[in-house]
């Protein structure tokens, strides 16, 4: 039992009841039973798909690209119930829907795969009443053998990357720009060759968000609505990045080969190897001498993509600035210039004036109010005011009065106070 096999017979869609089904050749259940016949359709659709993306198809180096040919109907072969005879329909459906895209096309393809067309629409239905398209049910089971692009498992990918670009901050020209082996090393370091092509054409003319033209990919920026084209500066930032990321891999590689010789020569000399030893720490030698050279080659990159990348920061400064001038320019016409103002200003004073005349006239007739007779208002007012409070603060001293009052009524009290006032009297008198 192939791996592939394997993957099905554990896959949710093809349970042990479905298997004789699925085997078939449900061809007729388009006509007879339509709900039956899509069911298997979708079964085998989601179960190559997820297969394909597993890398279960093939030799699994390709996940967005389905092989359909004669490998894959025997990896498909069951001792139970033989090859799947209605595969060649369920490619044919899925081609018609868009599901599966043959290689060629997708790459040739200008226009994306996600435009609709009203002619395209009423064509194929022109075929299909010819009889020339949709006939899934005649006499010929032939698969259309090919490579197929998995419409589903692209869509996944580029999603996960899109996310990805959309999470990590990417202002700087320099990390908007990559080659493919660049850009399939921080993004998609799995897949093949053949599948990043279609990933980056996918990215480019049905996602939009990068530009590709083969050899240099730009991403979107976040604050461009349009895709802006691959220019030779561009092409060498990719160039210089690349180069970049061969010196960093040279470096480890040498770094590794040192340790490697350094131990070769230690266990020469345990082993009184002098020649082995020798020979080690010549080779050390000879690689600390490229690995010293190297450094340099790559700090000398890093200061010219660091100049590199200045004067794109300035360079869109300078945009940025530009297309605020214009904006000025055009808000400064709008408003007509310095005498548009003053005369707005004096405009406006004169219609105040007029303002002014219009209420003096209307309101100017009214009683006249003089003002002697206000004040005669405020100081009979400050009179009834003091008036209100002479009378609070005799209310405030009635009490004490009546207990003076009361003090005085007892001759022993009223004795002693005299002797008291008399004493006071003639202190004052001597002093």
């Amino acid at each position: 039992m192939s791996e592939l096999l394997t993957f099905i017979l554990q896959h949710h869609l093809f349970s042990e009841a479905r298997l004789p089904s699925l085997y078939s050749d449900f061809r007729y259940l388009k006509t007879t039973n339509p709900s039956a016949f899509h069911a298997n359709v979708k079964a085998w659709k989601t179960v190559l798909a997820d297969a394909c993306k597993a890398g279960k198809v093939a030799d699994g180096s390709d996940r967005l690209i389905l092989c359909i040919g004669e490998d894959l109907m025997s990896m498909l072969y069951s001792s139970d119930w033989g090859r799947p005879l209605a595969l060649g329909v369920v490619v044919a459906e899925a081609v018609d829907c868009k599901s599966l895209y043959p290689l060629k096309q997708f790459l040739s393809q200008r226009e994306s795969i996600y435009h609709w067309s009203y002619a395209g629409v009423a064509f194929n239905w022109g075929l299909e009443k010819i009889g020339v398209k949709g006939m899934t049910t005649g006499g010929n089971r032939e698969i259309a053998y090919g490579q197929f692009v998995v419409v589903k498992n692209i869509e996944d990918v580029a999603l996960s990357i899109i996310r990805s670009i959309s999470a990590s901050t990417r202002s700087c020209l320099a990390d908007r720009i990559f080659t493919p082996a660049l850009f399939a090393s921080e993004f998609a370091p799995t897949l093949s060759s053949t599948d990043l092509e279609v990933l980056l054409c996918h990215l480019w003319r049905d996602r939009r968000e990068c530009t590709f033209d083969g050899k240099t990919i730009k991403l979107k920026s976040p604050n461009e609505q349009l895709l802006m084209p691959i220019t030779e500066q561009d092409t060498t930032i990719a160039d210089l990045k690349y180069l970049l990321r061969s010196v960093q891999i040279r470096i480890d590689s040498l770094g590794a080969n040192i340790k490697k010789y350094t131990e070769n020569a230690q266990i020469a000399v345990i082993n009184q190897n002098r020649g082995n030893a020798l020979a080690a720490l010549k080779s050390r030698n000879v690689a600390e001498s490229i690995l010293a050279h190297q450094f340099k080659a790559l700090g000398q990159i890093e200061d010219v993509l660091a100049s590199i990348q200045t004067a794109a920061n300035n360079m869109e400064l300078i945009q940025i600035l530009q297309k605020s001038s214009a904006v000025l320019s055009e808000l400064n016409k709008d408003i007509g210039g310095t005498e548009t103002v003053d005369r707005i200003i004096l405009c406006l004073r004169e219609e105040t004036q007029t303002l002014d005349g219009v209420n003096q006239i209307l309101y100017d007739g009214g009683p006249v109010i003089a003002e002697d007779v206000i004040e005669d208002e405020l100081h009979r007012l400050m009179k009834v005011v003091k008036c209100e409070s002479d009378f609070n603060e005799s209310l405030e001293s009635a009490p004490r009065i009546a207990e003076a009052d009361r003090q005085l009524s007892n001759p022993l009290q009223r004795t002693t106070l005299e002797a008291e006032n008399r004493e006071n009297e003639r202190q004052e008198v001597h002093a």
